[in-house]
């Protein structure tokens, strides 16, 4: 973290003071930092001896169509990445995606007596994706929440595309579990670290569009 001059909230190229960096994002970091080491060799374990290899490349984007969820506290760093390395115009664009985002999924059946009249042919034709994707890649790579940087596939990219469009024919994805169990230790210093705050963890889990909006507090967040 000390080499990346965004990271310090000081710009490299101009010297002048950025969003500083926060405690939480020392955490977390830090947190991602150890977690990235152990599922690195855990894939290059079940690499040699089991012969399992992810199938996920860069590129391969499906399964940033799905759900995404993560603490607030993983958010908060991620804004802050935002707010510190994004250009205005970078920003205007991210906010512009996540409103479509929230655009549609209130537009969703089962969301009210105004959802279909929210339902717009621009609507119909959005293809709902995390709003950090620009052109198949992630944006905030860096700081991606855990729940992204534990999920591998084995089996082929198509079947993550198909569970995003649930098409029932196609068999659900193969994830890697042992991705899952090596985070365990991870995510409950996560929990730990939030509840010493004061705060229900489970309370703090949120759709990472609906959290982003709220951490950014864009005028469309919808009430915590």
């Amino acid at each position: 973290m000390g080499q990346n001059g965004a990271f310090m909230g000081v710009s490299k190229a101009r010297g002048t003071p950025l969003t500083p960096v926060t405690e939480q994002e020392d955490f977390v970091v830090g947190l991602y930092s150890s977690l990235d080491s152990v599922t690195a060799r855990v894939l290059e374990r079940l690499s040699r001896e089991e012969c399992v290899v992810p199938s996920c490349r860069p590129g391969c984007c499906h399964c940033c169509r799905f759900h995404i969820q993560a603490s607030m506290l993983e958010i908060h760093v991620l804004a802050q990445f935002v707010k510190r390395t994004f250009s205005r115009d970078r920003i205007r664009g991210l906010r512009l995606r996540t409103r479509k985002w929230h655009e549609w999924d209130q537009s969703r059946p089962g969301r009210g007596p105004a959802a279909a009249a929210r339902a717009t042919a621009e609507l119909d034709r959005y293809e709902p994706c995390c709003p950090m994707l620009i052109r198949g890649r992630c944006s905030v790579y860096p700081v991606r929440p855990m729940v992204c940087r534990i999920h591998f596939v084995q089996s082929e990219p198509s079947r993550c595309l198909a569970a995003t469009r649930m098409t029932s024919s196609t068999q659900a994805p193969v994830t890697i579990s042992a991705m899952a169990v090596a985070a365990q230790p991870f995510s409950m210093r996560l929990k730990a670290y939030v509840e010493a705050g004061g705060r229900d963890f489970s309370r703090s889990i949120v759709l990472l569009p609906h959290g982003l909006a709220m951490e950014m507090a864009w005028d469309f967040a919808l009430s915590p």
